[in-house]
């Protein structure tokens, strides 16, 4: 008779612990996600700052390889905001600071559930300017 209640609190015991293990998972998942949605920004910044320090007035182009960079790691590179300073009223001058913003948001799973649909992930990366379009 003892052995049915032992496979029964077995039973109750997994029943309990399952969903917790569940959500570990699902907040394991969502925390990878985001550092590599997080790389992919940084990533995407630095191809910006690199074409902005080559082509500071271009502020198309810029955004354009922010972009095309996101593509490559398989994101949707519709909804991103990048900010490049100095912006259009002051271009960066040869040998000044370009800097590069990103800023997407990403979809989570579990953060759903807590009422975060989405967390921003942002980066930006700084490099100077070598030459100037005319």
């Amino acid at each position: 008779m003892s052995g049915h209640r032992s496979r029964g609190q077995s039973i109750v015991e997994m029943a309990l612990v399952t969903p917790l293990l569940l959500l570990l998972l699902v907040g394991v998942i969502d925390i990878g996600r985001a550092m590599a949605v997080k790389i992919a920004v940084t990533n995407a910044s630095r191809e910006g700052a690199r074409y902005g320090s080559w082509h500071p007035q271009d502020y198309a182009g810029i955004a354009d390889a922010c972009q095309f960079e996101l593509e490559l790691n398989n994101l949707d590179a519709g909804e991103i905001l990048v900010t490049v300073s100095p912006g259009p009223s002051k271009a960066a001058a040869s040998g000044e600071p370009i800097e590069v913003v990103v800023t997407m948001e990403m979809n989570t799973i579990l953060g759903s559930l807590i009422g975060l649909d989405t967390i921003p992930v942002s980066s930006g990366t700084q490099m100077i300017v070598f030459g100037v379009d005319n």
